[in-house]
């Protein structure tokens, strides 16, 4: 490692000049390594380096001080308070998780409710009927795919997220498809085989409904889409030899 006035780092080659100071101690090259300063003093060379002394540690902080830094910060001067950590763990995604689903809850149920006022104001029973059918439709059909996508995320290792956001996500899967029917019943009453464009199209709402709001693929899309229906036809069949 010595040639006359130098030494030199083995990792970097780095060239530092020799001291009383240093002799045979521990040094640390600029890259990190460290080496043995000679003992013996080298002849002077040239594109040397001095060893820096190292920096002195810097003196404990007071008490004053101390308590200053461990203080935690009053609410209204730290606006991302732990305060927010609550709603950030219901609503990850704001759009997807909180926006959308509320959106589509409520324009769903204004088109529902707005549809059976039509219909009971047509029928001799009045409306009543209608909405209590509504709330039925809501509370089973949520209740429904709750219960199938908690069996699909068992089996298939879906991250459903915290329990009230799903059954929001869901309650607005639910009426969404069915609302878009029923906006556009009076088109597809004319259409030819507008059945069948209502039915197709309420899938395939529902089916990217269901892959949008849980973050799903394609394939664990198709997985909740097969278990929500085999438990509605359970549950239709498993109604109608009870009754």
């Amino acid at each position: 490692m010595e040639a006359d006035g130098q030494f030199a780092c083995e990792v970097c080659a780095r060239k530092y000049m020799w001291t009383p100071a240093l002799a045979g101690k521990k040094v640390k090259c600029a890259c990190g390594e460290e080496m043995i300063c000679p003992e013996v003093a080298p002849a002077d060379g040239d594109d040397l380096y001095h060893i820096a002394e190292p920096a002195p540690a810097p003196p404990p902080p007071s008490a004053a001080a101390a308590k200053l830094q461990v203080a935690a910060p009053l609410q209204y001067q730290n606006p991302k308070s732990a305060l927010a950590e609550p709603e950030n763990q219901y609503f990850p995604d704001k759009t997807i998780d909180y926006h959308l689903p509320l959106a589509l809850i409520a324009a769903g149920t204004l088109i529902e409710v707005a549809a059976a006022l039509i219909r009971g104001g047509r029928s001799p029973r009045g409306f009543t009927p209608y909405l209590t059918t509504l709330g039925l439709q809501l509370v089973v059909g949520t209740a429904t795919m709750l219960l199938a996508v908690l069996i699909a995320a068992r089996f298939r290792g879906i991250q459903l997220g915290k329990l009230p956001t799903a059954v929001m996500k869901l309650a607005a899967i639910s009426i969404a498809p069915g609302a878009a029917v029923t906006l556009l019943s009076p088109a597809l009453a004319i259409i030819p085989f507008g059945f069948l464009l209502a039915l197709v199209g309420q899938f395939v709402l529902y089916f990217a409904l269901l892959g949008t709001l849980f973050h799903m693929d394609e394939s664990d899309t198709w997985y909740c889409v097969c278990v929500i229906f085999v438990i509605n036809v359970g549950l239709y069949f498993g109604l109608r030899l009870l009754t």
